[in-house]
């Protein structure tokens, strides 16, 4: 197998999976990925999760029932004077190396699993900095100029008109 045909098929084609299943429909599409990302709360506990998305406005993380719980430490339904607001910390990935993004969050959604006890959550970042917002315009920039190439690729074309028609 040459290189691009490796290079197709372990980096472009997992890729081109992941952006298909990006929402087209939401005013800041969502850049799937799967990276560690840090939290600090309130009362200065912190806590660990998977981020599995980003967007221009939010992220999304899973995480355990008791990193919830250090998230929300009061427990209850998310109320507008009761969304807890957090720092959370990631590395992301650049094409120019990694970058650290350290953001000001406010969580306002979550979904449990009843099959594991783990959950769905959902931050909107509070107002960003310049310089993070560069990086998450960098970002999301990067990824969806990646969506693009793809997309051109003879396998994407193929996988897309399968997956369509």
């Amino acid at each position: 197998m040459t290189f691009t045909e490796n290079f197709q098929t372990l980096v472009l084609a997992p890729v081109w999976e992941s952006l298909q299943a990006t929402s087209e429909a939401r005013e800041y599409p969502r850049i799937a990925l799967e990276i560690p990302v840090a939290f600090r709360n309130s009362a200065g506990q912190h806590c660990a999760a998977r981020l599995r998305n980003i967007s221009a406005d939010g992220l999304q993380v899973h995480c355990t029932m008791a990193t919830a719980r250090v998230i929300h430490p009061r427990g209850g339904r998310l109320q507008p004077d009761t969304q807890p607001l957090l720092h959370a910390t990631a590395v992301l990935p650049l094409a120019s190396g990694a970058a650290t993004l350290s953001i000001g969050v406010r969580w306002v959604y979550s979904a449990a699993f009843d099959e594991d006890p783990s959950c769905v959550l959902g931050f909107q970042f509070l107002s960003l900095r310049p310089k993070a917002r560069r990086l998450v315009e960098a970002f999301v920039t990067e990824h969806q100029q990646l969506h693009a190439y793809a997309a051109t690729l003879p396998q994407a074309r193929t996988e897309n008109r399968r997956s369509t028609g």
